[in-house]
C-alpha cells in the first residue's frame, strides 16, 4: 500500500479526502473495523455514501453502497444504514 501512495499523487475535490499515507492508513483500519465506509462530502459537498464490499471467491469484486443527501443521512443515522448495507453485501445474504 505504500508504494502505492507514495507513487501515485491523490486529486483531492475536497478537502475530506484523506491524501497523506497516515491519513489514508488511519482510514483503511477505521473501515476495516466498521466492515463499511462512510464517505462524508469526499466527491460532494452535499452529499455522504456508505460502502460495503462485495466479496467472490477471488476477494473483493465489487461494492455496494447507499448514496444520498448529507442532511437526510445523518437524519437516518449512519450506522443503521452502515449495517445494513454491510448485511446485503455478506456473502450469507439471501439473493
Amino acid at each position: 500500500m505504500s508504494a502505492v501512495i507514495s507513487a501515485n499523487k491523490i486529486n483531492a475535490p475536497t478537502a475530506a479526502i484523506p491524501v497523506t499515507r497516515k491519513e489514508i492508513s488511519a482510514r483503511i483500519a477505521e473501515i476495516s473495523a466498521r466492515g463499511f465506509a462512510v464517505s462524508l462530502r469526499e466527491r460532494d459537498l452535499d452529499t455522504r455514501s456508505i460502502a460495503a464490499p462485495l466479496a467472490g471467491e477471488r476477494g473483493v469484486v465489487s461494492s455496494i453502497a447507499v448514496i444520498g443527501p448529507v442532511v437526510r443521512m445523518k437524519r437516518n443515522g449512519i450506522h443503521p444504514i452502515g449495517t445494513q448495507v454491510r448485511r446485503i453485501a455478506s456473502p450469507d445474504y439471501s439473493r
